[in-house]
């Protein structure tokens, strides 16, 4: 059985009975569909910033947004969420700068379901 946690905490299991790990895969500002979860788009909107969207909850929270760097260019690579709506299913993150030469950004996020 499962605890009795408070009703306003995010975890809570009375907010988010159902809870999907979505994953989005990013190689070169376009999406990598094979290994992308399913109903997830990603767009390039300019500048290293990402237009993301993904199945509609009524909660979530952003996990992670890491870079793997392999261009040419290499160096230290960061991402940060700009904003992140689990109800509309949209999100944006910012690279800092286009993908490109074989640059991936793995997005993770966990959206629930009462």
């Amino acid at each position: 059985m499962m605890p009795d946690y408070r009703s306003g905490l995010l975890f809570s299991p009375l907010k988010m009975r159902q809870l999907h790990l979505v994953v989005i895969v990013i190689q070169d500002t376009a999406l990598v569909p094979a290994i992308s979860s399913p109903q997830v788009t990603a767009t390039s909107a300019g500048g290293g910033v990402y237009n993301l969207t993904f199945p509609k909850g009524q909660n979530g929270v952003p996990l992670a947004a890491t870079l793997v760097g392999v261009g040419a260019g290499g160096g230290t690579l960061a991402a940060e969420f700009n904003a992140f709506d689990p109800v509309a299913g949209t999100a944006q993150i910012d690279t800092g700068s286009d993908l490109a030469g074989g640059d991936r950004c793995y997005v993770s996020l966990l959206v629930g379901r009462a």
